[in-house]
């Protein structure tokens, strides 16, 4: 460790002192992440308010900017260096100075009077090995967040070349910043972030985002890797039942149960149905698994993203056996549609039986609580 050696120069009119109490300590610093004088303090006194700037040069002549013409009231300050500059004119890219002897000035102006202190600085052992973001790939580059089960979210993969905090947001043409993923410490390994178009519970609007991936690693280098991605046809998805009848409410065991119900496509994007078609009829030993193609495949799987509605009713061996689509294509927002069927009923030994309905998101669930719970009277 040596002094520091400080150099005043007045400027302007003004006669009064600007600054006072500049020290920077450590005056040595070796910023490679090991925690040891990774970086220094620069502590200064502001006697009125001015416009500050600080700023450190190498032993060529190269001027590497921290603080331009910012300003800061009368009072103490303390301004922490991390051994980096920017590359550029952004903090999108920071590099670790090279090891070598420096010096700073920090300068203050107020009105026609300025003054500016210097000092010197040692930088040693640093880490000055370009951090690298790559490769990064974006799959796909269009994706339509709609619950359709295609290209609902897109996947950005990256790469790092070592140990780094990382953050990764989505920004929108406006400069608005969308956090995708905090920042955490990631290994040099690929890595990988999902993303289906919203921000906690909210869908962002059809735009073109910019992917900014930001890493920095443990001696101060940053980098930052920008790549765009098109969010298109996005929209929440939401059938609701409007209407539920199950006629007739008496039956004797081997009686056909009529169902005739209509739903309503509520949500900001056209949904898609799966069959059997609305009038298809089931007996209760059946589900709709039952319907099968000339090869012995099932018709009507669980298909992830379509939408059907489905009856359930008490001691039923499987959720929801017996269920419909609307059998009539898509169905856009505000758009509705009528579905009927019949259940023979068959295997009961109840006097009563409650049946009720709800709609059903394929491969996601059930969105909706289940309505039109009515009460079967069966005779034997």
């Amino acid at each position: 460790m040596w002094a520091l050696c400080l150099l005043l120069v007045s400027l302007g009119c003004g006669s009064s002192d600007l600054i006072t109490g500049v020290t920077l300590s450590p005056s040595t610093i070796s910023p490679n992440g090991d925690g040891r004088d990774d970086y220094t303090f620069l502590s200064y006194t502001l006697l009125e308010p001015a416009r500050v700037s600080i700023a450190f040069q190498d032993e060529k002549g190269v001027v590497y900017p921290f603080r331009e013409e910012e300003y800061r009231p009368k009072g103490g300050y303390v301004a922490t260096f991390y051994g980096n500059y920017k590359v550029g004119n952004s903090d999108d890219n920071l590099r670790v100075l090279p090891d070598g002897k420096y010096s700073y000035t920090i300068r203050a102006v107020n009105g026609a009077s300025a003054q500016e202190l210097a000092g010197e600085f040692l930088v040693v052992d640093a880490e000055t090995e370009p951090l690298v973001i790559a490769p990064v790939n974006v799959t796909p580059e269009f994706f339509s967040p709609d619950g359709d089960y295609i290209d609902d979210e897109t996947i950005i993969t990256y790469g790092l070349n070592r140990k780094s905090l990382v953050t990764v947001v989505a920004v929108d043409p406006n400069g608005n910043e969308h956090l995708l993923e905090p920042e955490k410490e990631m290994t040099p390994v690929l890595h990988s972030v999902r993303w289906n178009g919203t921000v906690g519970e909210r869908l962002l609007p059809d735009n073109t985002y910019n992917i900014r991936i930001r890493a920095r690693d443990l001696a101060g280098n940053v980098a930052t890797h920008y790549t765009a991605v098109q969010v298109q046809g996005g929209g929440r998805p939401m059938l609701e039942i409007q209407s539920v009848e199950f006629t007739p409410k008496a039956l004797p065991v081997g009686g056909v149960l009529n169902v005739k119900l209509r739903v309503k496509n509520t949500g900001e994007t056209t949904l898609y149905s799966l069959g059997p078609d609305s009038g298809t009829g089931y007996d209760t030993f059946e589900n709709f698994l039952r319907f099968r193609d000339d090869k012995g495949g099932h018709l009507y799987f669980e298909r992830p993203g379509y939408w059907r509605v489905g009856v359930m009713w008490e001691q039923a061996a499987t959720p929801y056996p017996v269920r419909w689509g609307w059998g009539d294509g898509p169905l856009a927002p505000d758009e509705e549609a009528e579905v009927t069927g019949t259940i023979k009923l068959l295997n009961f030994q109840t006097n009563y039986v409650r049946f009720w309905v709800n709609v059903i998101q394929e491969g996601i669930g059930y969105p909706k609580e289940p309505v039109g719970h009515t009460r079967i009277a069966i005779s034997y």
